[in-house]
C-alpha cells in the first residue's frame, strides 16, 4: 500500500504556503477564494468528489421543478435543472492559477506528517489545512429507513425524488391514493413540502388524475415544526402549510418502517406497535429529519468529536491540539456562549466561518494576533410554496410576496460574491426562468 501511494505535485505556481481544503462546500469555497484574492501568495489545493459547487438551499426547487414536456422530459431538460443548483469550480475559480482542484475524497490524516490522504491512494502536504467536508444524513438507526427512504443531500438526489413522484403518478391507477410522507418538520422538510403542493397540482393535470386524491405529510417527533426558528415563523409556517393542503404531524418519532407502512414509537417508547394511531400508510418517503457530520470526522479521536460526529473546535475554529488545523462548516461544532447553544447547521454558518478560516491563516502568516471568530446572527429565509415566504430577522418579521422575492435577491447576491458578474447573472435567471415554473 506504501508504495502506491505518491506525492502530488501541484503545477508549476509552487509555493511554501500551502492550504489545502477538503469540501468544495459553502465553506470550502469562501476560504478559497479568500485566500486566493489575499496578498499572501497562496497555493490552495481544494478536494472534492464532484466537480461542482452545489448551491443546496435550491434543492427543493429541483426536486419539484415542473418541465415543459408532457410526456418523457428530454436529457437537455435534466441537465438544464441541474445546473441550477451545480455550479462547475472552474467557473468560481477561473482567472486564479494558484489554485487546483482535485476530483478525490479525503480518507485519511497524518497530522505529525501533515499530508491528507485520498481515495486515489494520494498522499496532499499541506502547511494549513481547512476540514469543511460538509454533513450527511442521519437516519438514527430507524431500522430499513435508508434502504425505503429518499434523502435530499445532493442534486441527484433532489432528481431522483421529482422523477419517481413523476413516474408514481402516471404508473398508478386513477382511483388509488398516493400518499407522500415527509419525514422531519426542519426547515428542508417544510420548504419541500411547500413546494410539492403546486407540483402534486400540476401533475395531477399532466396525467389527468383526480384532484384530491393525493396527501402530503410532514412527519415530526417534535412538537413543533421548524424547531430552531422563533414562534412566529413556526405558528406562520404551520398557518401557511396547512393551508395549502399539507397536514403536519408532530410529537410522531418513528420506530421502524416496512415497504409501505411508518410504526410511530408507542407513548414515546421504543417499541413500536400496530394500531390506527401509530401506523401510516406511505408510496413515497423523503428523509429530511437529521444531518451529522461527513464520516471523515470520524477519523480523529472521540475526544475530539461532539453530537452529531461533529468537530469540537476552539474560538478560532482551530481542531484541538492541531493550531493549523481548521474546521468549518456543517462539519464543525462551535458553540454559542453568547446564545447558549452550537450554531445551526447552515450556508450561513458555514460562509462565515469559511472566511474566518481564511482570514486566521493571513494573519498567522503574518505573525499577527488572531480576534476570535464571531458568529453572525441567524436570518432566516423560509420559502413555503408559491410565492410565499416567511423572512425572520430577529429584529424584523415579514411574510408573503416580499419575503419571497427577498430569497431570490440573496440568491443573487451570493452567486456575485463567488462568480464574475454576468456568469452569476446568467446562473441566477436561468434558474428563476425553471424554479418559478412551479410557483
Amino acid at each position: 500500500m506504501e508504495e502506491a501511494r505518491t506525492k502530488i505535485k501541484i503545477n508549476e505556481y509552487e509555493t511554501e504556503r500551502r492550504v489545502v481544503i477538503i469540501g468544495g462546500g459553502f465553506a470550502g469555497v469562501r476560504a478559497a477564494l479568500d485566500l486566493l484574492r489575499s496578498k499572501n501568495n497562496f497555493k490552495v489545493i481544494l478536494l472534492d468528489k464532484n466537480g461542482f459547487h452545489s448551491f443546496h438551499p435550491d434543492y427543493y426547487e429541483v426536486a419539484t421543478a415542473a418541465l415543459e414536456e408532457r410526456e418523457k422530459p428530454s436529457i437537455t431538460q435534466f441537465y438544464s435543472v441541474r445546473s441550477t443548483v451545480a455550479i462547475p469550480f472552474k467557473n468560481i475559480f477561473k482567472g486564479y492559477k494558484n489554485i487546483q482542484v482535485l476530483n478525490d475524497e479525503a480518507l485519511n490524516l497524518n497530522p505529525k506528517r501533515q499530508f491528507v490522504e485520498t481515495a486515489r491512494k494520494k498522499q496532499i502536504f499541506y502547511d494549513w489545512l481547512i476540514v469543511s467536508a460538509g454533513s450527511e444524513t442521519n437516519y438514527f438507526n430507524i431500522p430499513r429507513l435508508k434502504e425505503l427512504s429518499f434523502e435530499l443531500k445532493s442534486v441527484n438526489d433532489a432528481l431522483n425524488i421529482r422523477n419517481a413522484i413523476d413516474e408514481l403518478f402516471e404508473r398508478e391507477g386513477k382511483k388509488k391514493k398516493i400518499n407522500i410522507i415527509i419525514g422531519g418538520g426542519g426547515f428542508t422538510g417544510c420548504e419541500l413540502a411547500g413546494e410539492l403542493a403546486n407540483y402534486l397540482k400540476n401533475l395531477v393535470k399532466i396525467h389527468k388524475r383526480p384532484g384530491k386524491n393525493h396527501s402530503i405529510k410532514i412527519v415530526e417527533a417534535s412538537p413543533a415544526i421548524l424547531g430552531g426558528a422563533s414562534k412566529w415563523a413556526q405558528k406562520k409556517a404551520k398557518n401557511r402549510l396547512l393551508k395549502i393542503g399539507v397536514d403536519i404531524l408532530t410529537d410522531r418519532p418513528i420506530g421502524k418502517i416496512s415497504q409501505n407502512e411508518i410504526f410511530f414509537k408507542a407513548g414515546g417508547g421504543d417499541a413500536p406497535e400496530k394500531s390506527k394511531l401509530e401506523l401510516l400508510n406511505y408510496d413515497i418517503l423523503i428523509w429530511t429529519a437529521g444531518v451529522k457530520a461527513n464520516k471523515f470526522s470520524t477519523i480523529f479521536d472521540k475526544n475530539i468529536l461532539a453530537e452529531k460526529q461533529c468537530l469540537k473546535i476552539n474560538k478560532f475554529l482551530q481542531i484541538p491540539l492541531f493550531k493549523n488545523i481548521f474546521a468549518a462548516g456543517d462539519i464543525a461544532f462551535y458553540f454559542d456562549p453568547a446564545k447558549n447553544n452550537p450554531l445551526p447547521m447552515t450556508a450561513q454558518t458555514a460562509i462565515s466561518q469559511g472566511s474566518y478560516a481564511a482570514y486566521a491563516i493571513n494573519r498567522e502568516i503574518n505573525k499577527k494576533k488572531l480576534k476570535p471568530y464571531k458568529p453572525k446572527q441567524s436570518r432566516f429565509i423560509i420559502p413555503l410554496g408559491g410565492k410565499y415566504a416567511l423572512a425572520d430577522f430577529g429584529f424584523i418579521k415579514f411574510s408573503g410576496f416580499f419575503a419571497w422575492i427577498l430569497k431570490h435577491l440573496v440568491a443573487l447576491l451570493y452567486f456575485l460574491s463567488i462568480l464574475p458578474f454576468f456568469s452569476a447573472l446568467t446562473l441566477w435567471l436561468r434558474g428563476l426562468k425553471i424554479h418559478i415554473k412551479n410557483d
